[in-house]
């Protein structure tokens, strides 16, 4: 940068301290003097700007920021650089603030455009992050990054046609990208193409053999069509800790378990673990003694789990001779569909808790129903899961039904749309949850929490599914070998949910004239 002076100390982080220890009219009193002294120095000029937008003096800010640029055009490139390495730390509030400065010396500049929209789409905002990159590729139409993180940011916005035109044009710039495939492959999933998915999810493979994103995601589509075999083995590739003394190679030499302590760790949410810990029974016929750590919240649930000995919170560092993570079992078991299946129920509730909430669930309708219409907001599926709590009203509204929610710390709003829902204190634990469900009829839930602890305990339960659901629901089944109690009701094209409320009424009347209650 051509910049007269440039060897002289930068006054720059005096005059930031200034004006962070509250003293901001010293501070831009300091770079004024500056501006006057060396009236040709970019930098004072866009140190200026800094301070002005930091005040949120953004006309004051332009105008200094225009003649910094005017006076060196690749004064334009400092806040970009900072951007994007605050961004690639993670600093992402830090990062989106450089990069609207960089934006601000050069609106059309694509570079700046596409970083700050993949900074705006890991921030959680969707339509700005689509808008800006929208602008770049643009822009540079042949710029595979900028396609790749476009497709991605709509794909995230459920908007995924225009997402798979957006990757399939990042495949053709770069075919040699393995990225691009899996993003690909990720939207023809969701659009319930799975053989198409699955095939460019194997061309990421054979480009980057080691990319565990897509050895992962291929596992979740194996699983989702059926084929165990390959889907466990591939599903190893998830993000997890590896075991310090592993049981698999233990099972693999044929290791005897008889008298030894297995330490089974808890991994992902907790209806992972409440649809894992069956295996624990599976350990313990062969002899071992199973110990579960898990989150704390579920300790004393998962105690109750045929087969587990204990079960402890995370950081107890308990003695033990081999050790595992609990999602790696099925694989190492038996893999196939039967190793899915297990008797109802497997989890066994503390009959103090069920005796402590009978006088907390009395009704004189015909039947109690539990219901949970959210699952956690942070779960990178929740858009497609999740329904908005209106869609439940008619269910809450059902004749001869009184309806109670399962719902952990639900939202205020939520229940003002749910005047009729019986709202029960329920703690952030697992006992009292698998209490109530005990003492209910049925639960309806959404793939989250209460559906698994209601299928572990062998209670009927209807689990309501979006268009193209998680692997472990496949495909085309109103029925799932994971838990025998369980009916599924699966959306019949993307984002209607309306369709499966309607048969789950019909259902609803057929299940009350069932048990016999009018």
């Amino acid at each position: 940068m051509n910049d007269p002076g440039q060897n002289q100390p930068d006054p720059w982080p005096l005059a930031l301290a200034e004006y962070r220890a509250g003293n901001a009219q010293a501070a831009i009193a300091a770079l004024q003097q500056l501006i006057r002294a060396e009236p040709g120095r970019a930098v004072h000029h866009f140190h200026l700007g800094n301070l002005y937008w930091e005040a949120d003096r953004f006309a004051d800010a332009d105008a200094c920021f225009r003649k910094a640029f005017e006076l060196d055009p690749a004064i334009a490139d400092l806040p970009l650089e900072s951007g994007l390495e605050a961004a690639h730390s993670g600093l992402l509030e830090e990062a989106h603030s450089l990069l609207q400065l960089a934006l601000a010396f050069r609106p059309e500049h694509s570079r700046t455009l596409a970083a700050l929209g993949d900074v705006e789409r890991r921030l959680g905002r969707l339509p700005e992050a689509i808008g800006l990159l929208a602008r770049a590729a643009q822009l540079e139409p042949g710029n595979p990054e900028t396609q790749l993180d476009l497709g991605i940011a709509l794909c995230q916005a459920g908007r995924l046609d225009e997402a798979r035109n957006a990757l399939e044009s990042s495949c053709r710039i770069a075919p040699s990208d393995a990225r691009a495939w899996n993003n690909l492959a990720t939207v023809l999933k969701q659009q319930g193409r799975l053989d198409d998915a699955l095939h460019y999810f194997d061309e990421a493979v054979r480009l980057a053999p080691e990319f565990a994103e897509a050895r992962f995601n291929r596992a979740t589509v194996l699983l989702q069509a059926g084929d165990f075999s390959r889907g466990w083995s591939e599903y190893e590739c998830r993000p997890q800790s590896p075991p310090v003394r592993p049981l698999a190679a233990h099972l693999r030499a044929a290791g005897s378990l008889d008298g030894c302590t297995v330490l089974l760790r808890a991994e992902q949410g907790l209806g992972d673990l409440i649809q894992f810990v069956r295996y624990a029974a599976w350990l313990a016929d062969r002899g071992a003694r199973v110990l579960v750590e898990c989150p704390a919240s579920a300790v004393d649930v998962i105690a109750s789990a045929r087969g587990v000995a204990a079960a402890v919170p995370f950081g107890s560092h308990p003695d033990f001779d081999f050790d595992a993570n609990l999602l790696s079992l099925p694989g190492m078991i038996h893999p196939s569909e039967g190793a899915l299946t297990c008797e109802v129920p497997y989890l066994i509730p503390d009959r103090g808790s069920i005796d402590a909430w009978a006088a907390r669930i009395t009704t004189n309708s015909p039947l109690r129903v539990g219901v949970a219409w959210a699952g956690n907001p942070a779960h990178p599926n929740d858009r497609w899961r999740s329904l908005p709590p209106l869609e439940f009203l008619p269910i809450v509204q059902r004749p001869a039904v009184a309806a109670y929610s399962l719902q952990f710390n639900p939202q205020t709003a939520d229940l003002a749309m749910l005047p009729n829902l019986e709202v029960l204190p329920l703690p952030a634990n697992l006992v009292d949850s698998a209490a109530v469900i005990m003492h209910l009829d049925l639960v309806i839930s959404i793939d989250s929490m209460p559906a698994h602890l209601a299928g572990a305990l062998g209670k009927p339960v209807w689990l309501l599914l979006a268009h193209v659901p998680d692997w472990r629901w496949m495909l085309g089944r109103d029925d799932t070998p994971w838990y025998p109690t369980m009916r599924l009701f699966r959306q019949n094209a993307p984002g209607e949910w309306s369709g499966v409320i309607q048969r789950v009424l019909a259902a609803l009347d057929e299940f009350r004239a069932a048990i016999g209650r009018s």
